[in-house]
């Protein structure tokens, strides 16, 4: 930005809704006006639209991101056991494809990175697989004592979310497998739930077995 590009030509990029609430946590902190697209791109019909309007940084899934492009990309989580999130045969091939989506969205910049201390349920610490297949002459590396701890905003998010939990009315939920426990993160297509004996699981609300109350 200090080098004069707009915000609306930046997007960061993510396989989890997750990991975009993290950064829409650390882009309120500190002022960086931001939208969060999801299957589709915002669409403003309102005629008195401003530029200043849409000049937001764009935090996007990978799904959400097809079809579009931005001047610079920042592609988060590129750890194994989240890109890709199945090492199965027939799902693995559609990762795969996800994240050479992703890489395709960058007109001019592309930066990808991955956390050295995970905390999302079965990533681990090393990144993924798909960045060895770029060619080595296109890759600038950066030194991983200069790296930042995302594990470190996860910690801050969940103590931010504690405090407002405490505030407000809690919200439960029971699984006939993993029995009951508090619901931590909800949006159209996901439901995370925190249970006692199994901490939080992440589930699909189209196929979830799950109740509310």
């Amino acid at each position: 930005i200090e080098e004069g590009l707009s915000y609306k030509d930046i997007a960061v990029l993510y396989r989890r809704q997750s990991q975009g609430e993290v950064i829409a946590y650390i882009f309120e902190k500190e002022g960086i006006p931001y939208k969060k697209p999801f299957k589709k791109p915002l669409i403003f019909e309102d005629s008195i639209s401003t530029e200043e309007d849409d000049n937001k940084v764009n935090l996007l899934t990978l799904h959400a991101s097809k079809g579009l492009e931005f001047s610079h990309i920042f592609i988060i989580g590129a750890n194994m056991g989240n890109m890709p999130i199945s090492t199965k045969r027939d799902e693995e091939e559609e990762e795969a494809r996800l994240f050479f989506v992703g890489l395709t969205r960058a007109k001019n910049y592309i930066e990808i990175s991955y956390h050295v201390k995970p905390s999302l349920q079965g990533v681990s610490p090393y990144m993924s697989p798909y960045i060895t297949m770029i060619p080595q002459n296109l890759i600038t590396k950066e030194d991983e004592s200069n790296s930042l701890n995302l594990s470190t905003l996860m910690n801050m998010l969940r103590e931010e979310r504690e405090k407002k939990r405490k505030e407000e009315k809690v919200t439960r939920a029971k699984h006939p497998k993993y029995g009951e426990g508090i619901v931590v993160f909800e949006d159209e297509n996901i439901i995370r739930v925190n249970f006692n004996a199994y901490g939080e699981k992440e589930f699909s609300k189209l196929f979830c077995p799950i109740e509310i109350y």
